[in-house]
């Protein structure tokens, strides 16, 4: 049961790219959230040979106990092409670009940078004290149940 728990929150967060639809509402959000995601959207655009092919925001199921409940959205970058490898292996980058959403946008937890068409995925969150760190793959097992800051292993 826990491991089936574990492969549907790994599905519900980063794999299923109709749940991040363009435009999804992130109620209560200031201004200058939605400015700061369209401007980080331009700028994963402007990475040479990247393709954006989607980016929204998924509202997180209840199964992540360990949530801070403050945090009710997750923001998903699904990029492609030759650029797209490129920026995942961009510690740099990604914590950069995840920075500026999870510092304006109070109510989003986490950043998932996703590379079209394979399980490759790098995800940035935040704790509550506003702190943006990188999370931490964890292996499938029976025992898992990732908490904050964790995800299963694709």
């Amino acid at each position: 049961m826990k491991r089936f728990l574990a492969i549907l929150l790994l599905s519900l967060i980063y794999c299923l790219p109709s749940v991040a639809q363009e435009g999804s509402p992130l109620d209560e959000e200031p201004t200058a959230c939605e400015t700061e995601i369209e401007s980080t959207k331009n700028q994963v655009q402007s990475v040479n040979r990247i393709t954006l092919v989607e980016s929204g925001s998924m509202l997180y199921r209840d199964i992540q106990t360990s949530r801070p409940v403050t945090f009710t959205h997750s923001f998903l970058f699904l990029v492609g092409g030759g650029g797209g490898g490129n920026l995942l292996n961009s510690p740099v980058l990604m914590t950069s670009l995840a920075s500026r959403i999870l510092h304006n946008c109070s109510h989003v937890g986490n950043v998932v940078f996703g590379f079209n068409q394979t399980d490759q995925s790098e995800i940035y969150g935040k704790r509550d004290n506003g702190e943006v760190f990188p999370f931490k793959c964890v292996a499938v097992g029976e025992d898992i149940e990732p908490v904050w800051g964790e995800y299963v292993c694709p």
